[in-house]
């Protein structure tokens, strides 16, 4: 074999071991010239790709078709009419504030009918079971309403007379004072008092027959009318109103027995027998506590609700 020429062996040992980087101008200048001129195309750098484009063009009649729609603002709809029970009632209400008023003495004249129903079933046929049914739904009494968990009875009692006289001069002392009422209250705000007085009523009526009276007349607390008496009767809800009456027009003039009295003497002369009475345990057959219960829940309503809106005019 022929020796390997000496200088090409050390030529080739000088060469770098990594090729030269291209010169990055000459190569777009020779890649713009052989394709296009320098006027016409622009100097993209972007890497080739094989798919395809379409500009969105705007220049067509219906741009409906391209834009979507945005949906049109919904038109306030107008609520169906229903015919439930309380959407009737609001309607009534609202257009006719002394509707409320009407509507709770009807209820009470209903339940009224009720008793006398019941009554009459008892003493004529010695039928029993009008009489439990109206006792055990329309009084209020330790055992009837937490014993037997008949929680409802704490606001229907408040609707309910058994007699005559009893519902005669409550329905007449609620009308006098309730039309008062409703020159200042709006007709649900009368709602309200009347359903939250017969709440705090029967609740002093329970608290004071539980656990007070055993302490003022033990007595009294050993025999019917002790911790198992029973109530009804709207006298705590009715006194809620003269309460509120009394405090919105103090000095508005009222008659007791045809006597003419400042509306806030008569109010105040009331609640102080009802308190002496229970204070001395001589209610008798009347719940003075709920009588109270009810006085403080109309003072109350007025001081928190009532007040603060008057002061505003």
């Amino acid at each position: 074999m022929k020796p390997a020429n000496t200088r090409s062996v050390v030529t080739e040992m000088r060469k770098p071991l990594t090729p030269s980087p291209p010169n990055f101008f000459k190569t777009v200048g020779s890649f713009v010239r052989s394709n296009s001129s320098w006027n016409t195309t622009p100097l993209s750098l972007r890497a080739p790709t094989s798919r395809t484009y379409a500009r969105q063009t705007w220049q067509l009649q219906n741009r409906s078709q391209i834009r979507p729609q945005t949906p049109a603002r919904p038109q306030p709809s107008v609520r169906p009419q229903s015919s439930s029970m309380l959407v009737l009632i609001r309607d009534a209400v609202n257009q006719s504030p002394n509707f409320v008023l009407w509507f709770i003495i009807g209820l009470n004249t209903v339940i009224f009918l009720g008793w006398s129903y019941a009554r009459s079933a008892y003493r004529n046929y010695g039928d029993p079971g009008p009489l439990n049914f109206m006792a055990g739904n329309f009084m209020c009494s330790w055992d009837i309403t937490v014993l037997h968990r008949r929680f409802w009875t704490a606001i229907t009692s408040s609707f309910s007379h058994s007699e005559f006289w009893h519902y005669g001069i409550n329905m007449f002392v609620l009308y006098s004072f309730g039309r008062g009422v409703l020159m200042t209250l709006p007709a649900t705000r009368f709602l309200n008092l009347y359903l939250l007085s017969a709440l705090a009523t029967s609740a002093t009526h329970l608290i004071y027959h539980r656990y007070l009276l055993s302490y003022i007349s033990p007595r009294q607390a050993m025999g019917p009318r002790g911790q198992k008496a029973a109530a009804l009767g709207a006298s705590g809800s009715v006194m809620a109103m003269t309460i509120l009456f009394a405090a919105i027009n103090p000095y508005s003039t009222i008659y007791v027995y045809f006597f003419p009295v400042p509306a806030w003497l008569a109010a105040g002369a009331f609640v102080s027998y009802d308190i002496y009475r229970s204070a001395a345990g001589t209610g008798g057959r009347t719940a003075t506590a709920g009588h109270v219960g009810g006085a403080v829940a109309g003072f109350a309503y007025y001081w928190w609700w009532v007040k603060p809106f008057l002061r505003r005019f």
